[in-house]
């Protein structure tokens, strides 16, 4: 009977012919401090071939190709990385080496858009390291499925949150009220690229959010929070998913669906104007 560890390998396999991305960490080594931050060379990475070190990779914030790699994602790799990718799959407590955690701004950062697509091809070939379990791909995928598979590994980065001060977050929301009305227009004139181009824009400016922390500054409410930070973060991911679907929709025509996304959009640019004015009560 085949264990937990090889029915994820043969899994993988049938589904998209290619293994969890997988790094094996060095023996630790003591930290300089108790509480320092993990680096790049804490993890030992093999060198990429020159074959795959020279593809060009496609554009992969492609709406369409990080869906596409999603899927793909679910079938093949979750089971290891686990569903949100952070190393937590059914699988993964039997595993040695450990899947990796692939949303860490350190993993992201340490690996090239090339090496990814060469773990997920070469399967065993990635693995730094002797005597660890390793599994082996069997079959194939074409280079244009594997990118899409990139593309969702590399949608898990962590954005780059910077706190906003107050005329920043007032940019901001001028830019969402600006955008919001292409939207807009762009429905209601079937207007394919602008309306594509704007919620582009708006799922972009979505990261810029997580800048607001809640806190109020300055005025007789100098310090309040007003808003919690976990919940606040769903909120903005909500957002941005709304978006980045009407972009999908509109890119395909498909204008009573957008419309309806394009509602939860508005929704979302009134609770973000309610409760970040509230700091002005």
């Amino acid at each position: 009977m085949l264990n937990r560890v090889a029915l994820c390998a043969v899994a993988l396999a049938l589904c998209l012919g290619a293994t969890c991305l997988s790094i094996m960490a060095q023996d630790e080594k003591p930290a300089e401090k108790p509480d320092a931050e993990p680096t790049k060379e804490a993890v030992k990475r093999s060198e990429v071939p020159e074959k795959f070190k020279e593809m060009e990779a496609p554009d992969l914030k492609d709406a369409d190709r990080i869906a596409a790699g999603k899927k793909a994602y679910a079938s093949s790799c979750a089971g290891c990385h686990g569903e949100a990718g952070k190393g937590d799959g059914k699988y993964a407590a039997k595993m040695d080496p450990k899947p990796t955690d692939l949303t860490t701004a350190e993993f992201q950062d340490a690996v090239t858009d090339q090496y990814i697509l060469w773990r997920i091809k070469t399967g065993d070939e990635g693995y730094a390291g002797e005597g660890k379990s390793k599994m082996k791909s069997k079959g194939s995928a074409s280079d244009a499925e594997l990118w899409e598979l990139t593309a969702f590994v590399r949608s898990l980065k962590p954005a780059k949150v910077e706190i906003l001060s107050h005329d920043e977050m007032e940019g901001v929301m001028d830019d969402f009220k600006a955008e919001w009305k292409s939207v807009q227009a762009a429905t209601t004139a079937k207007d394919k690229d602008k309306g594509v181009a704007a919620a582009d824009k708006i799922a972009e400016l979505s990261d810029k959010l997580m800048g607001y922390d809640g806190n109020v500054r300055g005025g007789d409410h100098d310090g309040e929070k007003v808003r919690d930070q976990a919940d606040w973060k769903k909120f903005v991911e909500d957002f941005k998913n709304a978006a980045a679907e009407y972009s999908k929709l509109a890119k395909d025509g498909k204008w009573d669906k957008a419309g309806e996304e394009q509602q939860k959009i508005g929704d979302g640019c009134g609770n973000c104007h309610d409760v970040y004015k509230k700091k002005r009560r």
